[in-house]
This record gives structure tokens, C-alpha cells and sequence, in this order.
């Protein structure tokens, strides 16, 4: 499926990312997924309205968060994830960890919005 990209330019090393503009139902539930299967031990008792969940294990938000990564961008300063560069293949989540802080954030703040569809919520008319 061909869909609309959107480039954003981070604030201070002024690195060029280029995102897919949302993501599908089907990227949606990889995301889903890997919460739902490190949470094997929730418990809920409809008697005594009670939901029993475990420690959340930070390693699934990384795992989670690198995921929507490489779900959601495409290219940074026009490389793609896996290209060649200097003999060694290139990594999206590695250059996203790599930056400054400011420009990081930019970043997984965008890319948040892409996958909880913000710019779809935006566009609503009540």
C-alpha cells in the first residue's frame, strides 16, 4: 500500500525524517502484541471487580518504542533502515538513540502521533 509520507527536520542538528503519515490496523496490533505478550499474568475478577496486573517490564517499552520506529520511519538524513554505509548496515533505532536530546524527543514525539493517529483526531468535527 502506497501511503503519504510527512518530513520533519529535528531542531538542533537539523537531521531530515521522513515518517509514513499513520500506520494500519495491522501495525497497530505488532504494537499491541508485544505488551499483551509479556503481561502473561493478569488476573480479572468479574465478581469482585478486581484487575490484578503485574510490574510493567521496561524491556517491552523499549522493545514496543523500536518497533514503532521502525514501523513509522522511513528514512533519516535519506537513509533507510539496513542500508550500507561504511561497510556496516545502517540503523534507524541506533541514529534515533544516537541523537541529542531535543532532536530525539522530536522525533518520538512525532512518531507518536503517527501511531495514536493524532493528526486523525485533529481533523474530527464534533
Amino acid at each position: 500500500m502506497e501511503r503519504e509520507n510527512i518530513t520533519i527536520e529535528t531542531p538542533v542538528d537539523k537531521h531530515v525524517v521522513v515518517l509514513k503519515s499513520f500506520i494500519t490496523g495491522r501495525e497497530q496490533r505488532i504494537l499491541t502484541n508485544i505488551f499483551v505478550s509479556g503481561m502473561k499474568d493478569v488476573k480479572v475478577s468479574a465478581i469482585n471487580q478486581d484487575l490484578n496486573v503485574p510490574e510493567v517490564n521496561t524491556a517491552l517499552i523499549d522493545k514496543a518504542e523500536d518497533e514503532a520506529w521502525r514501523l513509522v520511519i522511513v528514512s533519516i538524513d535519506g537513509h533507510k533502515d539496513g542500508d550500507v554505509i561504511d561497510g556496516k548496515p545502517y540503523s534507524l533505532i541506533d541514529a534515533v538513540l544516537d541523537m541529542k536530546l531535543k532532536d530525539y524527543e522530536a522525533v518520538s514525539q512525532k512518531v507518536k502521533e503517527v501511531t495514536q493517529d493524532k493528526q486523525f483526531e485533529s481533523q474530527k468535527k464534533i
